[in-house]
C-alpha cells in the first residue's frame, strides 16, 4: 500500500477518503488517533493519511488531485446585480435572484 493524501484535518482526510471510495476504490485511513500522543516528532508526520493497494495509487492521487481543484474553484462571489455577497453554492444571489458567475 502507498500512501496517497495526507492533512492535518481529519475531517478533511475522511472527504478524501470518500471521494476516493465513491470511484470503487478501497482505502485506508491511518495515523487518525496519533495527533492526540504527538510530542516530540514533527507535527506533519501525525497527520491522518491516506493509503490506497500500489495499484490504485496513480488513479486515487488523478481523483485527490482533482478533488482538491473543485474544491478550491468553490469560492464565495459577489452578485452583479445588487453587490451582496453569496455562498460558492448558490447559482442565484439569495438577495435579489439574479443569475451570477461564481
Amino acid at each position: 500500500m502507498k500512501l496517497v493524501y495526507s492533512h492535518q484535518n481529519p475531517l478533511m482526510v475522511h472527504n478524501i477518503a470518500n471521494v476516493i471510495e465513491n470511484q470503487g476504490i478501497s482505502c485506508q485511513v491511518r495515523n487518525e488517533m496519533i495527533i492526540s500522543v504527538m510530542g516530540e516528532g514533527a507535527g506533519f508526520d501525525a497527520w491522518p493519511e491516506i493509503w490506497v493497494k500500489d495499484e490504485f495509487v496513480q488513479v486515487a492521487v488523478e481523483i485527490v488531485n482533482a478533488a482538491l481543484r473543485q474544491a478550491k474553484h468553490n469560492t464565495n462571489w459577489y452578485c452583479d446585480a445588487c453587490g451582496e455577497l453569496n455562498e460558492s453554492t448558490f447559482e442565484v444571489c439569495w438577495s435579489c435572484h439574479s443569475e451570477g458567475e461564481p
